[in-house]
């Protein structure tokens, strides 16, 4: 992880941006179009910090009321879940998911559904036994991926 360039408040949570909008986080990347950064105190379900995309009028305006989505990242050989992303201040699915698509490869999109700053506390570092992402949505169980036992429902797409 790298150390944060900017820290921002918003919706409760904090924010390290250890990436700005028209950076690139590793040569040959693609420059991003949003900040790239962690939730602070919060790790996903790898136990390694949980990452998240920021729009930038949020970091423009951290108090504004905006959506979050939090994205499935797939390993495209297998279908099998990597690791989550939380794309914070999108207004809906389509502009999350186009977001997404425009700083990684489309091929490591495995799904989308909203998520609250008080789902979030689910991922909080304290929290002794982190639950699945499957608390996070109503999407039936048929339609899960699984990785290390963890059943991880999405919109597929």
């Amino acid at each position: 992880m790298t150390a944060p360039k900017k820290v921002l408040k918003h919706n409760g949570l904090e924010l390290g941006l250890e990436f700005l909008p028209g950076e690139k986080r590793k040569p040959g990347f693609k420059t991003l179009t949003c900040a790239y950064g962690h939730i602070r105190l919060h790790k996903g379900e790898d136990f390694m910090a949980l990452d998240c995309y920021v729009h930038p009028d949020v970091i423009a305006n951290p108090n504004i009321e905006k959506d979050m989505w939090t994205i499935a990242q797939i390993i495209p050989q297998t279908g099998e879940i990597d690791e989550t992303k939380i794309m914070i201040g999108f207004d809906n699915k389509e502009e999350a998911i186009a977001a997404y698509k425009s700083n990684i490869p489309a091929k490591y999109f495995g799904g989308i559904a909203p998520v609250s700053p008080s789902q979030l506390s689910l991922f909080h570092r304290n929290v002794q036994s982190l639950r699945p992402l499957s608390a996070l949505s109503e999407v039936p169980l048929s339609l899960a991926r699984k990785k290390s036992n963890n059943i991880t429902p999405l919109d597929i797409y």
